[in-house]
């Protein structure tokens, strides 16, 4: 009789990466982010919106370090979470920003916006500094 094997579930990488800070919630993307399925993306934008929906949280901090580039979809799931904040709509801040993530911020008109901060810790003092009010794409 030879022995049973089982097939291990294959898990994927997860592409959002996720913490609290006090009453900020910190997403950390992780890789490349220019290409991205948009049903994997939503799939792991669902866990953060509820975090948002059942938190309290006064703002989010986009921690861009791990993630030099992104394309259309991960624009497009930033403002899906930006636009998510129930109270506290438009305070979300971004750090670590690379040059080419910079070009497609300002092309977009998203700088003008979002705040951007060169360290996490730069951007997580200023959504606890006074409150601003939330602009509208």
């Amino acid at each position: 009789m030879s022995p049973t094997y089982r097939k291990a579930a294959v898990i994927p990488p997860r592409l959002l990466h996720f913490e609290r800070d006090g009453d900020v919630l910190v997403i950390i993307p992780q890789g490349d982010c220019s290409s991205l399925q948009l049903a994997t993306l939503e799939a792991e934008l669902k866990e953060i919106l509820d975090q948002i929906s059942f938190e309290e949280v006064s703002g989010l901090v986009v921690d861009l370090e791990q993630a030099p580039y992104f394309g259309s979809t991960m624009l497009g799931g930033l403002i899906k979470l930006w636009r998510s904040m129930p109270i506290s709509r438009g305070r979300l801040a971004l750090c670590n920003v690379s040059s080419a993530e910079h070009e497609v911020l300002s092309a977009t008109r998203l700088d003008s916006v979002w705040n951007i901060f060169p360290t996490r810790t730069a951007a997580l003092q200023s959504l606890r500094s006074a409150p601003q009010a939330g602009q509208s794409l």
